[in-house]
């Protein structure tokens, strides 16, 4: 199979003229649709050294994203980013309603012990009935609540592209303002882009220390957003040709419209969370007579 190198008018095998501009066949790229197919391997060999070297060497492999990433490895990394923090939002949500039992033990032995300055002759501690107890009841309660997984997958992934889309924009309209440079639209989008890396990262490695500590997940996570905004002030500048003085405040401005944006999701994700698991509460107290 043979397309015109001109026009790209599909040829048929011995044409000597293409019948839509008239080239020569001398002309006639031959390879072209070997040259113009997407390499998929190639593309996921590009990621794969996309996700080692943004561990390593954020800022670096972050520049070299903005400046020669393809259209095609945009497109899997935006799917792979969106997928995986809807993923993670669901193992966080899994590991909350997990560790729920050990959570209101802790709780309820901290009443108990400062009940205990009130009236010494309380003990120091639930016993093993008391607990045995508990553990019973927050069982029962956990039986008849259904979490809504798929709605929580769902709003993680609307999050995290709302907020690239946030700052796609907010680099757009400081490119209309600040810069006299032709826009570059596609690095505007893959700054925004590749700058989530970090975030979904350490997200990934905050669940998993959470196991071990509550503390170290928070600080991983906030390590993530971190690295993620530096990451975007030192890169700033691949896609947006502005001064490092205006380049300061466009960061700031970005990182300040989308915390209120996230906030303001998240308030309407939570309202709705919670409506679901009212919902699914009632739903099973109904089927079960209660």
């Amino acid at each position: 199979m043979a397309y015109c190198s001109k026009c790209g008018q599909k040829l048929e095998e011995g044409d000597a003229y293409c019948p839509n501009c008239g080239t020569r066949m001398k002309n006639i790229d031959t390879n072209a649709e070997h040259k113009n197919r997407p390499n998929i391997n190639m593309d996921l060999q590009v990621l794969a050294k996309i996700f080692i070297n943004m561990f390593v060497k954020p800022v670096t492999t972050a520049k070299n994203f903005i400046n020669s990433g393809r259209k095609n490895t945009t497109i899997i990394l935006t799917v792979f980013t969106v997928v995986v923090n809807g993923l993670l939002g669901m193992w966080k949500v899994n590991q909350i309603v997990s560790n729920i039992n050990d959570v209101a033990i802790k709780f309820i032995n901290k009443i108990v012990a400062m009940s205990k300055i009130i009236d010494p002759s309380l003990g120091d501690s639930l016993s093993n009935s008391d607990m045995n107890e508990i553990t019973a009841g927050l069982a029962q309660i956990k039986a008849i609540i259904k979490i809504p997984y798929g709605q929580v997958f769902v709003q993680n992934c609307v999050l995290i592209l709302i907020s690239i889309v946030v700052i796609f924009i907010i680099l757009c309209v400081s490119n209309a303002i600040l810069s006299k440079n032709k826009p570059e639209v596609f690095k505007f989008y893959k700054t925004a882009l590749i700058i989530a890396m970090p975030v979904v990262y350490f997200k990934f490695l905050s669940i998993i220390f959470s196991y071990a500590s509550v503390y170290l997940g928070i600080i991983l996570a906030l390590l993530g957003l971190i690295i993620s905004l530096v990451c975007f002030t030192m890169s700033v500048n691949e896609s947006l040709k502005i001064s490092q003085n205006h380049a300061v405040f466009v960061v700031s401005f970005t990182v300040l419209i989308v915390i209120i944006v996230q906030i303001a999701c998240l308030q309407k994700f939570i309202l709705s969370f919670i409506a679901s698991i009212v919902e699914s509460i009632m739903y099973n107290i109904k089927a079960l007579n209660l």
